[in-house]
């Protein structure tokens, strides 16, 4: 555009030069050696123009002819440049797609033709890795090492080799001198403040931090989370030994991120044991309204030592008052009406949670409350087996690990801020099928187990005198109709067959104190399919269970006679 703008206005310049001469006509006279030339103003002036033209023509075709060898050679060089720079960029494009052996050849093409450019050293590198030859690989990235322009390039090839190979160290040194050559770049300051942060540089880890926040490198709301991060790790490894720093950084990492429940823990605690029992109250109920977790649960009841386990239920029922119907406030409830022998008041405040979500913590605090309250082993443990099926609760995860504890840092890959309270991987959708468990909540004490008698003692003789298993009961697993029933037969031999079908109430008390025996399921003579051989296993042991069970378990006949009514699911027995 401004060439041609350029050679309008020169053609302008000489029309407007011209269209003068010719408005104002003119003579030229020359004279020279005796010899007189005249002629007009006009006719000099193109002859001039012609001669200077003529001129600069034969100036450039005899410079042309003098460089023609020259122009020759850096048309050819050029033409090889062009070739060598289609098959790098190929190459490139093989490589990125995992085409090794196309990779390989164009790197080889491409080294031939380009001697000295840098990019041929990087698909080299990219092909030996390609072919699993990382030696190679390494080779090429420490030539890079050389050239001030491909030297953070080398740098990067080497970290991530070494990050393949495990050799920390080797890594370390490498993100160190690649932040040191350019602390903008992304990678190395990341790699930097990871390694600080695995080794508990936590000052050196600030100062990185702050230097990635100023270059762009981490927008304001996560930088603030990292930092609320390495201060609170910060404040727990000074705790002992710098308690006065360490309520100092703790507080500014509740500052910054009140959500933040390992920060709030440490300064609340710093802050009750320095005598600052309203900040540190205020500060666990601030996160608390934020994030409710067992953590600040048990240091806003534990708050201040020395009281009573009454004063702390009524803390308990306070913090829980701030966020209404939530579980864990639930639990911190019942946890402290155990600690203080309230023992409705703990299966009040346990009600809304087996009815809705019976986790395995549930289960286990109503194993306490049962064990604390009537001493009920068979309660007990019918509580215990709960949880087993039951669905796990909220732990610490990170990185698929489970700690009981929160870190700073992830244990599997060092990644700074890894850990989250959630329920672990493995877990998720295991409450889908949640059974109802509050009926269970409100039960009475159990009834006083009754002295045996000589005829309970008689009985329970003939089952030790029991031979084998054949002689014993045997159920017959059939599909359960719509009444739940049970059908026991006692095995009789021939001989005695019609004696006993007289005494037929006699065979039923006397088949209540036998061992039961299963055999494997028939089929059905309507054709219905018999139950699997896993159910009907489960059916046998949950049916010897049962036998030798204390009357004070859930669903087995007291000591009145009167029975307690339990769900039944296959063959009617659990």
């Amino acid at each position: 555009m401004i060439r041609t703008a350029i050679f309008f206005l020169v053609v302008f310049a000489l029309a407007v030069g011209f269209g003068l001469l010719a408005d104002r006509p003119g003579d030229v006279e020359i004279t020279w050696l005796g010899y007189q030339f005249k002629t007009s103003m006009m006719t000099a002036m193109v002859v001039i123009v012609a001669l200077i033209a003529s001129i600069m023509i034969t100036w450039w075709l005899l410079s042309s002819i003098w460089n023609s060898p020259k122009l020759f050679a850096n048309w050819r060089k050029g033409r090889r440049r062009d070739r060598g720079y289609a098959a790098l960029s190929k190459g490139l494009v093989a490589a990125g797609a995992g085409d090794q052996s196309a990779a390989r050849l164009l790197a080889k093409q491409s080294g031939k033709l380009l001697k000295d450019e840098p990019l041929v050293a990087l698909l080299d590198a990219q092909t030996a890795i390609l072919e699993g030859n990382h030696e190679l690989a390494r080779e090429r990235f420490e030539e890079m090492l050389a050239n001030p322009d491909t030297r953070l390039l080398g740098l990067r090839g080497l970290f991530i080799e070494s990050e393949k190979l495990g050799d920390r160290s080797a890594s370390q040194h490498f993100a160190k001198e690649a932040f040191e050559l350019a602390p903008t770049t992304g990678w190395a300051a990341q790699a930097v403040l990871r390694n600080q942060s695995t080794d508990g540089d936590w000052e050196g880890a600030l100062l990185t931090l702050e230097s990635n926040k100023s270059a762009g490198l981490e927008d304001q709301k996560a930088a603030n989370r990292k930092k609320a991060v390495l201060l609170t790790a910060r404040a727990m490894a000074a705790e002992a030994s710098e308690p006065d720093k360490a309520r100092t950084w703790a507080f500014a990492a509740h500052k910054l991120e009140p959500s933040l429940v390992p920060a709030v823990v440490v300064g609340a605690r710093l802050a009750s044991r320095a005598g600052e029992m309203r900040k540190a109250t205020k500060m666990l109920e601030t996160s608390w309204k934020l994030s409710p977790h067992p953590d600040i649960a048990d240091a806003y009841v534990h708050v201040r030592s020395g009281d009573s386990t009454l004063d702390r239920l009524k803390r308990a029922k306070a913090l829980a008052s701030k966020r209404q119907n939530h579980p864990e406030g639930q639990f911190a409830v019942a946890q402290a009406a155990i600690d203080a022998s309230e023992w409705d008041e703990a299966r009040k405040a346990m009600e809304p949670i087996i009815r809705e979500v019976p986790t395995e913590r549930a289960c286990l605090l109503m194993a306490d409350i049962e064990e604390g309250q009537f001493g009920a082993t068979g309660r007990v443990r019918d509580w215990l087996s709960r949880a087993v099926r039951s669905p796990r609760d909220a732990v610490w995860t990170a990185d698929g690990h489970i700690s009981e504890e929160w870190a700073p840092i992830s244990p599997v890959t060092g990644r700074l801020d890894a850990f989250e309270w959630k329920v672990p991987v493995e877990q998720i959708g295991a409450g889908d099928h949640v059974e109802d468990y509050s009926e269970f909540v409100h039960m009475k004490a159990p009834e006083p187990e009754p002295a045996s008698s000589p005829q309970d003692s008689e009985d329970v003789k003939s089952i030790e005198a029991t031979p084998d298993v054949e002689e014993a009961i045997v159920i017959e697993a059939k599909p359960v109709a719509s009444e739940k029933t049970e059908v026991v037969e006692e095995p009789k031999p021939a001989s005695e067959e019609p004696a006993k079908a007289a005494e037929p109430e006699q065979a039923k008390e006397k088949s209540d104190h036998q061992p039961v025996v299963s055999k494997p399921a028939e089929p059905d003579p309507q054709g219905e399919p018999a139950p699997p051989a896993q159910a009907v296993e489960a059916a046998e042991q949950k049916a010897k269970r049962m036998m030798k069970q204390r009357p004070d378990d859930p669903g087995v006949p007291g000591a009145n006679g009167a029975k307690v009514e339990e769900k039944r699911g296959f063959l009617g027995l659990f």
